[in-house]
């Protein structure tokens, strides 16, 4: 397959969200048998659609068969990455990156402040992140996963101090290392310090 035959596009009406929806479940499973378990890999086929049937997608398609796909959403001013992925057999062509570049120019052409997502901070996907440019702003936990993740966000806008970004993550990196387990869960005891602070990240956020 020559990258040259892949298209970019926004999703098709002819492409269901089923169909996408079985596309990433499929995706899931090959890191799930590596043994990262992401909280999207862990719900069920209509809870899937659900998540993703009013996000600004964009396909990869190669003679209509579908090759990736990225799903954004809008949090206040900025973008946000739902989830982006590529069929095993196409990786290493280039199609994950030009999905996030539609995705950047998208996000530029409507003023966002950024683009952010998640990532599992034991996947490969973080070095591809950092690459682009992507700055690591966040750590945090979630329920029914086995792997810390990290809030990553490219700044599309003036104003982002890179210096204060690391700040925030150093920050959020040991609070939630030492409040909260791997898979979500807060550690016994210190409910009321999550809770102060995830204030206190909201406020310096």
């Amino acid at each position: 397959m020559d990258s040259s035959d892949i298209v970019i596009m926004p999703k098709p009406d002819s492409i269901s969200w089923e169909t996408i929806s079985q596309f990433f479940q499929e995706i899931f499973q090959d890191e799930v048998d590596k043994g990262i378990i992401y909280t999207l890999s862990t719900i069920p086929a209509e809870k899937y659609v659900e998540r993703i049937k009013n996000s600004i997608c964009f396909v990869a398609l190669e003679d209509d068969i579908l090759r990736g796909v990225a799903c954004y959403e809008w949090k206040g001013r900025d973008l946000y990455l739902i989830v982006l992925g590529v069929d095993k057999n196409c990786r290493g062509k280039g199609i994950a990156k030009t999905l996030l570049l539609k995705g950047i120019e998208f996000g530029k052409e409507r003023m966002a402040r950024s683009l952010a997502l998640y990532t599992s901070s034991r996947s490969s996907p973080v070095r591809f992140y950092e690459a682009l440019g992507f700055r690591k702003i966040g750590f945090e936990s979630f329920p029914s996963t086995n792997t810390y993740s990290i809030y990553f966000h490219l700044p599309l806008s003036k104003g982002a101090n890179p210096l204060v970004d690391r700040i925030h993550f150093f920050i959020s990196k040991i609070l939630c290392r030492m409040i909260k387990t791997e898979d979500g869960r807060i550690r016994k005891g210190l409910f009321p310090l999550y809770i102060f602070a995830r204030g206190l990240y909201r406020r310096i956020r």
